[in-house]
């Protein structure tokens, strides 16, 4: 039996670690600029209501960051680790009173043992874009344009 557990665990493991080597974090921001006052209280609103704790909010800088440990995330029970999930959210000037939202996405896994080391290499759970998706939509309004920032290509 213990064999079993052993040749099936193998090869889920390594799926699970494939899926994440090389990845990194996912940046996504709105075409469409919105008025500089509201994006920022928008973002800080929907930060919290996702959540996230956060960890920075420098209005005149245009910077937010937060966090949120994901107990969801198959990571967490195979590998033995806590996976939290970061948002990065700057806010990029675009024509006078305007800015654009720009929303990086990332996770780290922290061992759970001490003597396992520190946190991995970043990448982006599922849950963090969705909540990337879902900020900027709220934040955008119901005609939000997403771009990928590394692509420039659209969604609705």
């Amino acid at each position: 039996m213990r064999g079993l557990a052993r040749a099936v665990a193998a090869p889920t493991l390594g799926l699970v670690l494939g899926g994440c080597a090389g990845a990194r974090p996912q940046a996504l921001q709105l075409r469409n600029p919105i008025p500089a006052g509201e994006a920022f209280t928008c973002a800080l609103r929907e930060v919290a209501a996702l959540g996230y704790t956060l960890l920075d909010a420098d209005r005149e800088g245009g910077i937010i960051r937060a966090e949120r440990q994901n107990r969801e995330d198959g990571a967490s029970i195979l590998l033995d680790v806590d996976v939290v999930d970061l948002l990065t959210i700057t806010l990029e000037p675009a024509g006078r009173d305007r800015a654009t939202l720009r929303v990086t996405a990332a996770s780290t896994e922290k061992p759970r043992r001490r003597d396992a080391g520190g946190r991995t290499e970043e990448f982006p759970s599922d849950r963090v874009r969705d909540d990337a998706r879902t900020l900027l939509r709220a934040c955008g309004g119901p005609d939000a344009e997403i771009a990928d920032a590394s692509t420039e290509r659209g969604r609705r």
